[in-house]
C-alpha cells in the first residue's frame, strides 16, 4: 500500500512541478528575432564578392575558370574542382535572399529592398551559369 501511495505522490509532484509557458522561459532574450533585409542582403553582397574574388594567388573561382578555359594543367578541364561555388551559392547566397522575398515581399515599406534581392539573386544565378558552361 505504501508502494502505492509513494507512486502517487511522486506522479502529483511531477504533474505539479511542470510549468505552463516553458517556451517563454526557454528563450534567449539576447538572440534576434527577425533579421532586417538589409543585414540579410549585405550578407550576401559580401559572400558573393568572397566567392568571385580571390583572397590568394590560386583561390577564388576566377582562377578556376581561367585554368579551365585556357588548359593551362592537362587535363585541368576534369579535374578541377568547383571550389565550394554550389555550396555557397544555394546555402550562403541565395538562402539570404529568398528570406527577404519571403518574409518582407508582402510588406509594401521593403519594396525597394525585395526588389535588390531579386536583382542580386538573377546575378548570382548568372554566375552560376557562367561556371557551369565549362563543364559542359
Amino acid at each position: 500500500m505504501k508502494k502505492i501511495a509513494y507512486l502517487f505522490i511522486t506522479i502529483a509532484l511531477m504533474l505539479a512541478s511542470c510549468t505552463k509557458g516553458f517556451q517563454d522561459l526557454n528563450t534567449d532574450p539576447t538572440q534576434f528575432v527577425k533579421v532586417t533585409p538589409e543585414a540579410l542582403i549585405e550578407t550576401a553582397v559580401k559572400r558573393t564578392g568572397d566567392m568571385i574574388g580571390s583572397s590568394g594567388l590560386n583561390s577564388g573561382i576566377n582562377v578556376n575558370m581561367w585554368e579551365i578555359a585556357n588548359f593551362i594543367e592537362a587535363g585541368a578541364r576534369y579535374t578541377a574542382n568547383d571550389q565550394g561555388v554550389w555550396q555557397t551559392s544555394y546555402v550562403n547566397i541565395l538562402e539570404n535572399l529568398v528570406q527577404v522575398e519571403t518574409n518582407y515581399g508582402s510588406d509594401t515599406s521593403f519594396t525597394n529592398r525585395v526588389q535588390i534581392a531579386r536583382i542580386w539573386k538573377a546575378y548570382t544565378y548568372s554566375i552560376l551559369t557562367g561556371f557551369l558552361a565549362p563543364y559542359q
